[in-house]
């Protein structure tokens, strides 16, 4: 089964996590308990060696073992506060950095220590890094009080544990197929020709397709490293084994990543027994081994996918990369300089380049478990879009763009007439991302506590207590945002810009990610409240998703009046996976010349004189961000001019205030931003 390790903080629900421990390895895991000291004030750690079947004298970096599961029982408010910082003055906390999986955390702590904002806004940063928080539950505490801020029951937090180790990520159900390591081919019974290769790329692919959901089976080549837990391990010593296997398994996996260094060649003969060493010169005839990767391209079945990597070096090597991808019908090819001492071959880190059919991307010197992340989100972009246009009828560019708008830290307003599937974008959007979603319907009578939340007095605890709003969500679908009142609308403007909500002087962070999703009728006016210029402003993209084509728009009625596919769509991402592609988004090189472009845009605007207001520089913050999201999507780090011409009708044509002369020759927005682009001139 799986290893957990099994933190424990000081608190008097720390002799709920005893059974907590029992109930995990009666379920058969391997648990590994890290007890803080603080913890040891009320159950010595003696008690979970025990309960955890542990040898008393056991590895003293036992903490920092590779484990399927960190589950955090009980997290009192200091050990939170440590999480979300990175602080590691304990085992428990030097694991939690040291970790690359899954993270399960049960607050137990005071109801008021709970609500206040330094607690909310350190569980929200943990959230936002992909941390599952199970709890805390309603009830009376340790110390009297009544309130939210009691430790979940065992029984919850065990559920709540194997609901996570059972694959609920984006790649559940899916079927990984990974080569690792380096082949060894025989010369004589004892030598043999191989290669520098331990196989810990491979090894934290596998482990990073796990802890996605993957059901992934490693095919291992002479490990150095162990394989990680809950993985199917096959050894695959040789070429010809390694060919075997994966020719026999490939057909039935979804995504298939051969990391393993595969002998070129390999010995004409082997003999079978050692050759003596003597005085006389030995001849060894080499012959060429089976291209792997080139016969899995050339068997793989539809909707495969299929990634290749490419030990090589400099220039030479990154162009007979190029070469290869094009050669071996992969989706994308991994290159890693193999001429640099400090990453690749028998070193924990490495620096690649990500070679698929959008572009090329460079992913900058880091860990291999990083790496690996960077290799799973290589085209998680597409997969969003792709898995959104099984369920929403609109043009592909249509979906990309509002992805795009997500990644960029946006929000989107959608204008467009009654029943082409707005709600459904959004709520397609909420489940392909497995994340929280909420609906709000703005009316004239709606209030801004309707939104935001409310501060409700406890008779039970003397106190008043904060009931979140709706906007505590990572999605939230306004429709007809002109139909509440102007002060309804502007509660939205802090939770938009700054991410937060304050209420009586208190701030409450919001989940990352946070998007708003505003919808908007254009042919019915009468009683709305068109919004102000100043909140459109916060919107960073507008779309229009029209009426679908004729065979889609029969397939939609027959699909709608059967099973509805909204119904079975599958996550192909989670939160945490949209947080670490807007830290990619940010970090997408932007050469000087193309943001003096931006500018000369937005002034392109300003100067038009059919127009009353012009692009703000807000707007060309908006616009670098979906073009550097773009960009990241397309498999580059950097930005080019078409990146900011691909978006800029969307990002800027809203923000534009016609006056009479564009009014009167019937001209829009769109058509501005498209005589502005024109008009300026590229850098080159």
């Amino acid at each position: 089964m799986a290893r957990i390790l099994l933190g424990v903080s000081g608190g008097i629900a720390a002799y709920k996590a005893c059974e907590v421990c029992r109930l995990l390895v009666k379920a058969g895991h391997d648990v590994v308990p890290l007890v803080t000291p603080a913890a040891e004030r009320f159950v010595a750690a003696e008690t979970f060696r025990a309960l955890a079947r542990r040898p008393p004298a056991e590895d003293l970096y036992l903490h920092l073992t590779r484990a399927d599961l960190l589950l955090v029982a009980p997290c009192t408010a200091n050990t939170l506060a440590k999480l979300a910082h990175g602080l590691a003055d304990n085992l428990l906390t030097e694991a939690a950095l040291a970790h690359r999986g899954p993270t399960l955390v049960a607050p137990a702590l005071n109801p008021r220590m709970w609500s206040h904002a330094a607690t909310r806004a350190n569980a929200e940063t943990l959230r936002a890094r992909g941390v599952v928080l199970v709890g805390p539950d309603e009830g009376e505490t340790a110390e009297g009080e009544l309130g939210v801020g009691r430790m979940s029951e065992p029984e919850d937090i065990v559920r709540a544990a194997e609901g996570l180790l059972a694959g609920a990520g984006p790649l559940r159900g899916k079927r990984v197929l990974i080569s690792a390591g380096g082949t060894r081919e025989p010369i004589d019974a004892v030598r043999f020709v191989g290669n520098r290769s331990s196989g810990r790329m491979g090894v934290a692919l596998a482990a990073e397709a796990r802890r996605r959901g993957a059901r992934v089976t490693l095919l291992g080549a002479n490990l150095a490293v162990p394989a990680p837990p809950g993985v199917d391990l096959v050894e695959t010593p040789t070429a010809t084994e390694l060919e075997r296997e994966a020719l026999a398994r490939g057909a039935e996996a979804d995504v298939v990543i051969m990391a393993a260094a595969v002998a070129d060649y390999r010995p004409a003969e082997a003999l079978v027994t050692k050759r003596p060493k003597d005085r006389d010169s030995w001849s060894v005839e080499l012959e060429p081994t089976t291209d792997v990767l080139a016969a899995l391209g050339e068997r793989r079945v539809p909707g495969q996918v299929l990634v290749g990597f490419a030990a090589d070096q400099g220039e030479h090597g990154l162009e007979r990369a190029r070469e290869k991808l094009a050669n071996k019908n992969a989706d994308l090819f991994v290159f890693n300089d193999v001429g640099r001492s400090d990453i690749g071959f028998e070193s924990a880190d490495n620096e690649v380049t990500l070679l698929g059919a959008p572009g090329e991307r460079l992913v900058a010197k880091a860990s291999k478990d990083e790496i690996a992340a960077a290799v799973a989100d290589s085209d998680l972009v597409g997969a969003i879009v792709a898995n959104l246009g099984r369920v929403v009828h609109a043009p592909e560019e249509t979906l990309r763009r509002a992805v795009l708008c997500l990644v960029a830290e946006g929000h989107l307003i959608i204008e467009d007439f009654p029943g082409v599937g707005k709600t459904m974008l959004a709520k397609a959007l909420a489940r392909s991302l497995d994340c929280s979603f909420t609906r709000l319907q703005f009316t004239p009578d709606l209030l801004p506590s309707d939104v935001t939340g409310v501060n409700v007095f406890d008779q039970r605890t003397n106190a008043f207590e904060f009931k979140p709003g709706p906007v505590f969500a990572n999605l939230l679908l306004v429709d007809e945002v002109n139909r509440a009142s102007p002060k309804t609308q502007a509660a939205l403007l802090e939770c938009m810009q700054e991410s937060q909500v304050t209420v009586d002087g208190v701030t409450y962070p919001l989940d990352r990610p946070f998007m708003v999703i505003a919808t908007q009728n254009p042919i019915e006016y009468e009683g709305t409240y068109p919004l102000p210029e100043a909140q459109l402003d916060r919107f960073a993209m507008r779309l229009e998703l029209g009426y679908p084509p004729l065979a889609d728009e029969a397939k939609m009625l027959d699909e709608q009046t059967h099973v509805p596919p909204l119904d079975s769509l599958e996550p192909v991402a989670g939160a945490h996976d949209v947080n670490r592609l807007v830290v990619q988004a940010r970090d997408v090189y932007v050469e000087e010349s193309l943001s003096r472009y931006v500018v000369a845009l937005l002034r392109q605007t300003r100067s038009d004189t059919r127009l009353y207001l012009g692009a703000s520089p807000r707007a060309g913050i908006a616009l670098l961000r979906v073009a550097k999201a773009r960009a990241l999507a397309d498999g580059r780090d950097y930005l080019v001019p078409d990146d900011v011409k691909a978006v800029a009708t969307s990002v800027l044509s809203h923000r534009l205030i016609l006056g009479p002369e564009a009014r009167s020759a019937g001209l829009g927005g769109s058509a501005i931003v498209a005589e502005a682009l024109e008009r300026t001139p590229v850098p080159v």
